[in-house]
């Protein structure tokens, strides 16, 4: 899979493991990935700006979270895997992603 692709399918986990505010309209989460340890925790928000903070309730989503880093990795001029990443997801279909 290309990195867009593991982005699709990490936000599609995510989306699928956290659980969300009713009528959600944001999911903003963070990302870690370091030597034995990864994790995510991110909030859900309304359209009113009432938030709930969570994270994800299985292990698929830490796992598309690896997998995309690795890929990433691969793919960087230094070899380098980046150490942390601000997703957010849309209940528009609206994505967003920086990396660290």
């Amino acid at each position: 899979m290309s990195k867009d692709e593991l982005l699709v399918d990490l936000c599609q986990h995510m989306l699928r493991e956290f659980e969300l505010i009713p009528g959600w309209r944001k999911l903003i989460a963070v990302g870690r990935v370091g030597a034995g340890h990864t994790g995510l925790f991110g909030y859900s928000f309304d359209l009113t700006g009432h938030w709930e903070a969570g994270s994800p309730d299985g292990f698929e989503t830490l796992h598309a979270l690896k997998k995309l880093n690795h890929a990433m990795a691969a793919e960087s001029p230094t070899g380098r895997p980046w150490l942390c990443c601000l997703l957010r997801i849309g209940s528009n279909g609206e994505v967003g992603a920086d990396f660290e």
